[in-house]
């Protein structure tokens, strides 16, 4: 996969079609990769199995999903099921806790300036 650059300058729309070519290549080459490819964690020097890199990436995209979206007061992304439902089922189990079943919305339920002053998190 070639290295991914389009300037903010490009606009909306020019990081728009710039994102959506990166998934069209990717879409095309992660079906045809093995399960136990090793790959670099971004900025570490440890290695990550193929499906546990794609896992870190969701969670990480799934927790600052709406970073950008407060803080310029645009309305937050609904992410599909299948992503929060993964996201909420690994997280507790990734922090010691029991294993639950994902509430969809939950998180989403209250805004993310409202969260930071809980202190149990979501």
């Amino acid at each position: 996969m070639g290295q991914v650059s389009w300037p903010a300058a490009a606009g909306r729309g020019g990081t728009r079609a710039g994102t959506e070519a990166v998934l069209v290549e990717l879409r095309a080459i992660l079906p045809s990769q093995p399960g136990d490819r090793l790959v670099v964690a971004p900025g570490e020097s440890w290695l990550l199995m193929l499906p546990d890199f794609l896992v870190t990436r969701l969670v990480e995209f799934t927790v600052h999903a709406d970073d950008l979206p407060v803080s310029v007061g645009i309305q937050i992304p609904t992410l599909p099921a299948q992503v929060t439902d993964t996201v909420l089922v690994l997280l507790p189990r990734l922090a010691g806790g029991a294993p639950t079943r994902p509430q969809r919305g939950a998180a989403r339920a209250q805004p993310r300036r409202a969260r930071a002053h809980d202190h149990r998190g979501v």
